[in-house]
């Protein structure tokens, strides 16, 4: 289900991309990781917007790489000299009754601004009907209006009296951009070569494909599940090969009930059940292996580790029976993320060597690490570490109470070759006695004991020998003012915890107590949450990511 292309065409003056649904073209609000945002964290790309897609709307998105072809961009709209076809999907109460009309125009004013779109009927399969809509320069809402107005309201689209669906139906198909422009002739460049098409395509989406296919017997579950595909498409493949395929809350298996996640490991998907314990070769069990097979051919994958989650963790462990679904894993095997390895195992460790929640802000300390002083505090498999000395930082610690958690991370940097660089230290302590005792030095020693960037993700609760038991709600205000006093002026620290018991603005406000500025980020485009949904709810994300920085100091006069 990963073969969706997500660029379609790339030169010195346009990048057009296919946009998967349910992310924005712009971020919101800073801290926001939309489409623009998630370019320049991971494909290091500075792009201006040449016109916008809605948040749930796919398909094909132009992008001007340079102010001129931006400017290029604004002509081209005013003078209507491109063309976008757009493919959506409406229900009709019976099957038997035919469209009134195959081909259409409407043309009503949005806000009090002329507006203009030619409809014409595709097809329909069972209860849904799939049309085809033309315009030439498109106003805010302009299709979903026009199409709600015409009688065919868009499936998904409720705010205009479409019924309810996991997505949005609206899919920008094809984009026809003038010749003369791809070929740069406008904007005097000559290095570009012709461009032989000048029509830009996004295959349909997988959730339209569905149903086509047959949409009376496409079931919720399949469709959910088809449309968790569709908020992804390939974004994630593209740079890494582990990365979360169904998000908790996302969506149901077939034909079994239960929440579900699911990871990919490489080859391997890890299944993560939140339902009622399966007894082996039950009915639903059987329901939930076939279900799984289904999904690892889909994906590609050898096979699934499932792991059926204890509800009380604290008590009875985080896991509880352990099943598989075609081929088992080996004990260890490596994965990529961008351009880094990574030990993981998906049957001998409880924790399985790699947080996929943490691969943007990995990325945001690697773009940050160049030259600096890095600690990354309960480090685990120091993945984080991996990153900074991997961006030449002058020394990244690691520090966590577990000895083999270290020893992974220290397999982690042979596997990437950075141990002959001599940037990791690595530090069996438990974090609390290593603030305590890095404060301690930074009194002694001033600036050079202080870092530029600290990285700090506690797991929910821990236990040490050093200093007992450890719960990040207790510990979390000391924790900040720890990192705070041991970072530089103008230093960053990376804040996250997975707590989910927890009001997300609690955390959140006690980091704004103490940092001179508190950035909240967005989750990771494949830990999707869902407009009304608290963070508390076990449906959508729970990791709480953080940006906090430390004042610079003013300026003495002279």
């Amino acid at each position: 289900m990963n073969s969706s292309p997500w660029l379609l065409h790339a030169d010195d003056h346009w990048y057009v991309v296919n946009k998967p649904t349910h992310i924005s073209t712009h971020g919101a609000w800073e801290g926001d990781l939309a489409l623009v945002e998630w370019l320049a964290l991971h494909r290091e790309k500075s792009l201006f917007v040449c016109s916008r897609l809605d948040k749930g709307t796919s398909g094909v998105l132009v992008f001007a790489r340079t102010k001129e072809a931006s400017g290029e961009a604004q002509r081209i709209h005013e003078d209507e000299a491109s063309e976008k076809r757009y493919v959506f999907v409406s229900r009709v109460a019976s099957s038997s009754v035919a469209p009134e009309r195959s081909t259409w125009v409407e043309e009503s004013p949005l806000d009090g601004k002329s507006a203009r779109t030619e409809f014409r009927f595709l097809e329909r399969v069972g209860n849904a009907a799939f049309f085809e809509a033309t315009i030439k320069r498109g106003r805010t809402h302009q299709i979903r209006i026009h199409a709600s107005r015409s009688g065919v309201p868009l499936l998904g689209d409720t705010e205009y009296g479409g019924a309810p669906f996991p997505r949005l139906m609206l899919h920008c198909a094809e984009v026809h951009w003038p010749r003369a422009a791809m070929q740069g002739a406008t904007l005097g460049a000559t290095q570009s070569a012709p461009v032989a098409h000048h029509t830009w395509t996004a295959p349909l989406p997988h959730s339209f494909e569905v149903l086509r296919a047959d949409a009376t017997a496409a079931t919720p579950a399949h469709l959910s599940i088809a449309c968790a595909h569709d908020r992804r498409l390939s974004y994630p493949a593209s740079i890494a090969s582990a990365y979360r395929v169904l998000h908790r809350g996302e969506a149901e298996l077939p034909g079994v009930r239960g929440e579900v996640a699911i990871d990919r490991y490489g080859k391997f998907l890890s299944v993560w059940w939140y339902g009622e314990p399966l007894v082996a070769g039950s009915q639903a069990f059987v329901e939930r292996e076939r279900a799984l097979d289904s999904i690892c051919e889909s994906e590609g994958a050898r096979g699934a580790v499932v792991r059926e989650m204890n509800r009380d963790a604290h008590k009875r462990g985080l896991v509880g029976g352990v099943s598989f679904v075609g081929q088992k894993p080996p004990a260890e095997f490596t994965v990529e993320e961008h351009g880094q390895e990574f030990v993981v195992s998906l049957t001998e460790r409880q924790h399985l060597g790699l947080f996929l929640d943490q691969r943007d802000n990995r990325r945001r300390v690697f773009l940050a690490a160049k030259g600096a002083r890095v600690a990354n505090l309960f480090s685990y498999s120091c993945s984080f570490s991996v990153f900074a000395a991997a961006a030449e930082c002058e020394v990244v610690f690691s520090v966590d109470a577990a000895e083999s958690a270290l020893a992974l991370g220290k397999r982690n940097f042979e596997h990437n070759h950075l141990v002959a660089s001599r940037r990791g230290k690595f530090v069996a302590e438990d974090v609390r006695a290593f603030l305590d005792r890095q404060m301690r030095k930074a009194e002694r020693e001033g600036d050079k004991a202080l870092f530029d960037i600290v990285v700090c993700d506690p797991p929910t609760f821990s236990s040490t020998r050093e200093l007992g038991t450890f719960h990040v709600a207790e510990e979390w205000e000391q924790l900040a003012r720890g990192c705070e006093s041991l970072l530089k002026q103008g230093g960053v620290a990376y804040f996250s915890t997975n707590h989910r018991a927890a009001e997300h603005d609690a955390y959140e406000s006690t980091l704004r107590a103490i940092f001179h500025s508190v950035t909240r980020f967005s989750a990771p485009m494949d830990f999707p949450e869902f407009d009304g949904q608290a963070s508390t709810t076990s449906v959508g994300t729970h990791v709480k990511l953080f940006c906090c920085h430390k004042a610079l100091l003013p300026r003495k006069p002279y």
